[in-house]
């Protein structure tokens, strides 16, 4: 459920692409899905099962708004500091999501969620991406 770093296409992506974005797919919830015909079939039924939530709308919606918030100089690249804090912040909040839904709404429990979940308590999430945007 994670993102992986980004490409060189979502580093050099205009603000208009993160418009986009944010109007576009993150900005729908799971009853969209349940309600079209895809939601109808066998699989669609089985992933508004799995994510009967916002959590991965919730990740990737923290990218679109630190983008928008941190955004690269015209031509430019990101650097490995600004992904890794772009991921973090994209992690935290799809924990805090994530928590609230397990101990408020009884979701099922994700396995890289969980698996995520002490690596922040124990201070080491951050080190965790780091070693996910290993320069050659």
């Amino acid at each position: 459920m994670g993102a992986a770093p980004a490409t060189e296409a979502d580093e050099n992506a205009a603000p208009e692409d993160d418009k986009a974005t944010a109007q576009g797919m993150i900005a729908y919830d799971i009853s969209i899905i349940f309600d079209s015909s895809f939601g109808k079939t066998a699989e669609g039924k089985e992933i508004v099962k799995l994510f009967p939530t916002v959590i991965k709308p919730v990740h990737e919606g923290t990218h679109v708004l630190w983008r928008k918030n941190h955004p690269f100089k015209k031509g430019s690249k990101a650097n490995r500091e600004q992904s890794i804090a772009d991921e973090l912040h994209a992690q935290e909040n799809q924990l805090l999501m994530y928590k609230y839904l397990k101990d408020k709404k009884g979701c099922h429990d994700d396995a890289e969620l969980e698996l995520r979940l002490p690596r922040q308590a124990n201070g080491e999430l951050r080190k965790a991406i780091e070693e996910r945007f290993v320069t050659p």
